[in-house]
């Protein structure tokens, strides 16, 4: 992915970063962590900033869009699907998995 400095990013698994990595420090981040992108080291791995300021490294294929829902727009919690209402979370991980 081309992923913009600053874009706002989502782990889509959990990564436990390698101590011992040749590229440098790798990151230890939890599934569904918000994560901002810093910089491309090559093709597989990118550098991010977890919540707390830290960066490092994680697999590019680990991270996705986090998507938001403007202000004043229609509740995610209206969102039905066979009548059972999906709560935000659901709502934001099932509609950037069909994107």
């Amino acid at each position: 992915m081309d992923w913009k400095p600053g874009q706002k990013l989502m782990m889509k698994y959990k990564y436990n970063g390698n101590a011992a990595s040749p590229i440098g420090k790798e990151l230890t981040v939890s599934r569904q962590a918000n994560v901002t992108f810093v910089q491309r080291h090559d093709k597989l791995w990118i550098k991010v900033r977890n919540e707390h300021g830290e960066e490092g490294f994680v697999p590019d294929g680990y991270v996705m869009v986090r998507y938001f829902l403007k202000e004043n727009s229609c509740s995610a919690a209206s969102f039905k699907n066979n009548d059972r209402q999906f709560n935000r979370h659901d709502f934001l991980i099932k509609f950037s998995l069909i994107i």
